[in-house]
Parts: C-alpha cells; sequence; structure tokens
C-alpha cells in the first residue's frame, strides 16, 4: 500500500521549464558529459514549449535528463513524494497548476 502524497519542498522556475535528472551529470567534472556549456548553447539545442523532451549525453545516448514545459509558467511550485510501505519513494510529482 502507498502513502498519501506528501510535499518535499518547492522548485523555482525562471525558465519556463522545470529537468529532472540525476545532479551528478551536470555538477563538477561530469558537466562534460552534458552537450551544451552555457545556458545560450542549451536553448539553442533544446525545443521549447513542447511539452515534454528528452536530453541527451554528448555521446549520443538517451538518460541525461528530460526537460518538462511548466504550463503556469515561471513562479515556484510543489513538489510531493509517495512512499510504498517500507518508506522508500516510489513516485514524486510536481504540479504546475491545481
Amino acid at each position: 500500500m502507498k502513502t498519501k502524497w506528501e510535499q518535499v519542498g518547492e522548485c523555482g522556475v525562471d525558465s519556463g521549464s522545470i529537468i529532472i535528472g540525476d545532479p551528478c551529470y551536470f555538477a563538477y567534472e561530469d558537466a562534460k558529459h552534458h552537450p551544451a556549456k552555457t545556458w545560450s548553447e542549451y536553448c539553442a539545442k533544446t525545443p521549447c514549449g513542447v511539452g515534454g523532451h528528452q536530453l541527451h549525453f554528448a555521446q549520443g545516448h538517451s538518460g541525461l535528463a528530460v526537460v518538462v514545459d511548466a504550463f503556469g509558467g515561471d513562479g515556484c511550485y510543489p513538489v510531493y513524494i509517495r512512499r510504498d510501505d517500507r518508506g522508500f519513494v516510489t513516485e514524486a510529482k510536481i504540479v504546475f497548476r491545481g
């Protein structure tokens, strides 16, 4: 049995989108695996207004992250998780519009 949704925090959005991915792929020396090194390079390579899309590693394979357009635009949005009976997180969601 899964638990009820619990709010664990909020995510700020200033680009009209939010990214879901492993932080180690974007920080420190692992950032070299990301195909874009600057914000303008990222914007030039990333489709906007498509709802959501896959980001690929510089080598071309998927799994780097997923970008989702924030339906409500810029702002601060609640993040929720749900756990299984053992307390492990099984789901996460961001609510852009209630």
